[in-house]
């Protein structure tokens, strides 16, 4: 029986044999290496031992993750944008809203709710994020439960609270 490690990079799966692994640690600040190789991002200092650093990304050839997340949250940005417009709409013509008003099920929710992470910057940030997510989409639900009279107090709330949280967020 063969022992493996598997991960995922971008939207696929790979695996490592455990025989080849000494040891997985989490990576620190990098130092360039002057002329080197493009798939070296640089190396770092191990137990006295120095490490080039293989960036496995650009070995398969796809974006950088910092580039992939950017084309994620621009994506997500303007969905939840759309989700806005679309609550104006129902606000103002009466018709049903479709968007959901359960933050963990619009795409940015799902991402939320499976992303990890064990740098503790990354996890204050995300912590932020979740709870402003969060507020958006309950201040919606309060948009569409002020009755037909309501309508100014319903446009007052998405022109500042709801602007204010998705500014915010996003």
């Amino acid at each position: 029986m063969t022992d493996l490690i598997v991960f995922s990079v971008g939207n696929n799966r790979y695996s490592l044999n455990i025989a080849n692994i000494q040891r997985i640690i989490q990576a620190t600040e990098l130092t360039d290496i002057p002329n080197g190789d493009d798939l070296i991002d640089g190396m770092l200092s191990y137990e006295d031992n120095v490490i080039k650093v293989l960036n496995f990304r650009k070995l398969i050839g796809i974006k950088r993750y910092d580039e992939e997340l950017e084309v994620l949250f621009l994506r997500l940005k303007d969905t939840h944008q759309i989700w806005i417009d679309n609550l104006r709409h129902s606000v103002d013509s009466g018709a049903s809203f479709t968007g959901t008003l359960d933050p963990h099920k619009c795409e940015l929710g799902v991402w939320l709710d499976n992303f990890n992470s064990y740098d503790e910057r990354v996890t204050l940030i995300l912590k932020d994020l979740i709870e402003n997510h969060k507020r958006l989409h309950n201040q919606g639900e309060d948009v569409l439960n002020l009755d037909a009279t309501q309508k100014e107090i319903a446009h007052k709330m998405l022109n500042k609270e709801i602007y204010d949280s998705f500014t915010h967020t996003m």
